[in-house]
């Protein structure tokens, strides 16, 4: 008799906790997976946040935390709860007592430029007794930009050299010292003799004058992704990129307004990206997300067409005051054409040529310089 009332009573005891956990077991359960940082370039190390609520009184002896996430990122640690295929799908154990928070930070690398999200985040629960599957959903949005990587340019230093010499001749020439036009924050390439004394001291910093130019030092980055053949060449396409992440960089620490037109298009709104003049670090940060939200997958159009359309109907981004630099592994006649078109001064302009060994690098009937850049073949 006893050891049937001792049966009953376990029954008993499993049922009533077999259905309060079924239905209590999401209630205030809360996930949330980030980036620690909004924003990386390849090669950084960064943190992944997992935060894990349970506010109520029922604990949870272990759930799993899934969600996905691209390839593009390595764990660092040893990882026994990832699968990776054409993304990395993401697995962890958590126990939580009654009322009880638990955050987990996991250092992974970033491999390569773009834009990363985690939209959703699965909470998946057994049953207290292991012996059924429950799912919540969990909205999450969290989104970092990882930008291209800018490439070391000392191998262009002598042409860079020059094309800065020709840029610093055009402003000591042209500027015109009387035009005052304001006063911003010093930054390390500007000279001790425009320093604003009395604006340094009242806003405890350094300031400096700015003047009107009748003619500006200003670079446009041309950027082509065309492919020269009818394969894709996503490798030399990167590597482009990072070229003229390298030079926008360089470029703007020396003061230079800088502006960047491509054919690559815009991983969200499918347009070509295009950056007017611009300089300083915020400048910087806006060609760095559109170099990094360049998606290669999508149609590109036409880049010859694009700069005979541009030199048209906008003088803004297509002026005889600009120095080009042109950035493509696509030598065809008609885009050498409507280059040749376009620079007015090509003699200041530059031409980087990216390619695999054993490709041709030279830029046939091209009145700009050409520069050849190697690019191995391994990511």
């Amino acid at each position: 008799m006893n050891i049937v009332l001792m049966l009953v009573g376990v029954l008993l005891v499993y049922g009533i906790l077999q259905y309060i956990y079924k239905r209590k077991w999401a209630l205030n359960l809360t996930v949330d997976v980030e980036f620690t940082t909004d924003h990386a370039v390849p090669g950084d190390i960064i943190y992944l946040k997992e935060t894990v609520i349970n506010n109520k009184r029922l604990p949870l002896p272990y759930i799993y935390i899934k969600f996905q996430l691209s390839k593009n990122f390595k764990f660092l640690e040893k990882d026994g709860n990832s699968r990776i295929s054409d993304q990395t799908y993401r697995n962890d154990v958590f126990s939580l007592l009654y009322y009880q928070k638990i955050t987990r930070r996991i250092p992974m690398m970033c491999k390569q430029r773009g834009v990363y999200e985690i939209k959703n985040a699965e909470i998946v629960f057994s049953g207290i007794f292991m012996n059924e599957t429950m799912v919540k959903n969990s909205p999450n949005k969290s989104r970092i930009i990882v930008f291209p990587e800018a490439v070391d340019l000392s191998s262009l230093e002598v042409p860079f050299k020059n094309m800065l010499g020709n840029l610093e001749r055009r402003k000591y020439l042209l500027q015109d010292c009387f035009a005052f036009r304001g006063i911003r924050d010093y930054e390390s390439h500007d000279s001790m003799k425009d320093i604003n004394w009395k604006a340094s001291a009242r806003t405890g910093q350094l300031c400096v004058n700015e003047y009107n130019e009748t003619a500006s030092q200003k670079v446009t980055i041309l950027l082509n992704l065309e492919p020269e053949g009818m394969l894709k060449q996503d490798r030399l396409s990167e590597e482009s990129i990072s070229i003229a992440a390298g030079f926008a960089q360089r470029l703007i620490e020396r003061g230079i307004e800088v502006a960047l037109i491509s054919n690559g298009c815009d991983i969200f709104c499918k347009e070509p990206v295009r950056i007017e003049y611009g300089s300083g670090k915020l400048h910087l940060n806006t060609i760095n997300t559109a170099l990094a939200l360049i998606d290669l997958s999508i149609d590109m159009p036409d880049f010859s067409q694009m700069l005979i359309k541009q030199k048209e109907k906008d003088r803004l981004m297509v002026n005889a005051e600009s120095v080009y630099i042109i950035i493509s592994a696509n030598k065809r006649k008609n885009f050498v054409n409507a280059v040749n078109n376009l620079v007015e001064n090509p003699a200041e302009s530059m031409w980087i040529v990216p390619y695999h060994y054993g490709m041709d690098y030279k830029v046939i009937g091209s009145l700009i310089p050409s520069l050849k850049w190697e690019v191995g073949y391994d990511n």
